[in-house]
C-alpha cells in the first residue's frame, strides 16, 4: 500500500511561510482537503490550511481543545473542505515524528488522518497517515501543479 500527500504549490507555500513567522518556536495548524482510500493507494489531497497566531516553545506545540473545535467548525464552511489532519513545525530541529506527535493525532482526530512536520532550519517536510486500525504509515509528500 502506498500513502501520498499532495499539496498545491500555494498551500505548501502558506504552510512553510507560517513556520517562518518565528522559526525558533513551534507552530501548528490544520489541513483541509480530501482523502481517497483504495486497496492499493491512499491519496490525501491538501487544498487549504487553517491556523491561528499561536506559538509553542522551541520544542513543543500543543493543539488545545478550543483550537481544535474552531478548526472543526470551519470544516465544509467558508470555502474549507474536510478536515484531514494537522501540521506543525519543529523550529530549529530536524523534521521527525515522535510518539507524542502520533499520540496527539490519534487523541484529537482518531483514524484516517494525516500529520505533517516541517523544519524551517533544515527545509524538511515529512508526514504520517494514521489508518482506521490506528497503524501509522509514512507518506510520500508531493507538490501538484
Amino acid at each position: 500500500m502506498k500513502y501520498l500527500v499532495r499539496f498545491s504549490e500555494r498551500v505548501k507555500r502558506m504552510l512553510i511561510d507560517h513556520t517562518f513567522k518565528d522559526p525558533f518556536r513551534e507552530c501548528g495548524g490544520f489541513l483541509y482537503g480530501n482523502l481517497d482510500i483504495s486497496s492499493d493507494v491512499t491519496i490525501c489531497d491538501v487544498n487549504d490550511i487553517y491556523y491561528e497566531d499561536k506559538l509553542g516553545t522551541d520544542h513543543d506545540f500543543k493543539f488545545y481543545y478550543a483550537y481544535i473545535i474552531r478548526a472543526l467548525a470551519k470544516e465544509n464552511r467558508d470555502g474549507f473542505e474536510n478536515l484531514i489532519g494537522t501540521y506543525h513545525s519543529h523550529g530549529q530541529h530536524p523534521a521527525f515524528l515522535s510518539s507524542v506527535d502520533h499520540d496527539e493525532l490519534q487523541k484529537a482526530f482518531g483514524s484516517d488522518k494525516i500529520t505533517v512536520v516541517y523544519s524551517p532550519k533544515y527545509s524538511q517536510m515529512i508526514g504520517e497517515f494514521l489508518d482506521k486500525d490506528g497503524i501509522s504509515h509514512r507518506v510520500k509528500i508531493l507538490t501538484k501543479q
